[in-house]
């Protein structure tokens, strides 16, 4: 399915029949394929709890190609297309590009979320471990590909941001990530309900691949105070 927001078409695939609404958001150059196995997994272990609603981000996926990428207009998208679509409330789970669109959202858009769950996000550029940003950073001389660009230009949150997003959140990494860990604590602790967990032995996609994984990591975090 396809809904139109700020000119362009997004992609959103929906599954379940839960009362809770859950929204899926994606990482950099990737759809919302990713989340096949979790979501298999959280309908398997939690039949008939939640509603999910996973999106393809702008340029990628389905959705509509040849168009400016920026995180600010990732978030404004989906906050629209929440709006549109009658999503109310969701959990929103967002791993890497998904999880700073999912903070901005918060920090910036006021959207309103009743958890959200960050995987592997960073607030700048200098979150990310030196040798990803030089990869990036030779992969857009070599390709000029504006996903990489984005990647290594954005995004710009501040922690005094975070401050304003006063829902719980759950800050998950590997502990190989390619996310520094410093950053990952600083976010968890810039968040007024931030809890961190850092998983032993996964990198910065290991465990959202393998839903068993993702959903025993996010688990406790979905159903308390549900």
């Amino acid at each position: 399915m396809n809904v139109t927001v700020n000119g362009i078409s997004l992609y959103y695939r929906v599954e379940g029949s839960g009362a809770v609404p859950m929204v899926l958001l994606h990482g950099n150059g990737e759809s919302e394929e990713i989340f096949a196995s979790f979501r298999h997994a959280l309908q398997a272990a939690l039949p008939g709890c939640f509603r999910v609603w996973s999106f393809d981000s702008r340029g990628q996926g389905q959705s509509q190609k040849g168009v400016r990428l920026s995180y600010r207009l990732m978030a404004e998208d989906i906050d629209r297309a929440m709006r549109m679509l009658g999503i109310d409330n969701p959990v929103v789970l967002g791993f890497s590009d998904g999880a700073i669109v999912a903070l901005m959202m918060g920090a910036r858009l006021d959207t309103p979320m009743r958890k959200i769950i960050a995987c592997g996000p960073n607030l700048s550029p200098r979150g990310l471990k030196f040798s990803v940003r030089a990869a990036g950073a030779i992969g857009w001389m070599l390709t000029r590909n504006p996903l990489l660009k984005m990647m290594i230009r954005e995004p710009d949150l501040k922690e005094s941001e975070l401050d304003k997003i006063g829902i719980p959140v759950l800050v998950t990494g590997g502990a190989h990530d390619m996310i520094r860990r410093r950053e990952l604590v600083a976010i968890a602790d810039a968040l007024p309900q931030g809890t961190l967990k850092i998983l032993p032995g996964e990198g910065h996609s290991s465990y959202i691949t393998d839903g068993e994984k993702l959903l025993d990591a996010v688990k406790e975090f979905l159903l308390k105070d549900r």
